[in-house]
């Protein structure tokens, strides 16, 4: 699905209400490969969100 997503022209860096990013939620939930994914079509690495957690 995240594929497909990314193929179509979903914002990469498109955040929640509380910043976080897609990258944060899937390393959060410990999809590694998504992460990596994400990474390799350029999700931002040393985002923060509004309690400035990061990755």
């Amino acid at each position: 699905m995240i594929k497909l997503l990314l193929d179509q022209g979903a914002t990469i860096n498109a955040f929640d209400k509380k910043d976080r990013r897609a990258i944060h939620w899937a390393a959060y939930m410990g999809h590694v490969e998504i992460v990596k994914l994400l990474y390799e079509h350029g999700a931002e690495l040393n985002c923060q969100d509004k309690q400035v957690r990061t990755l």
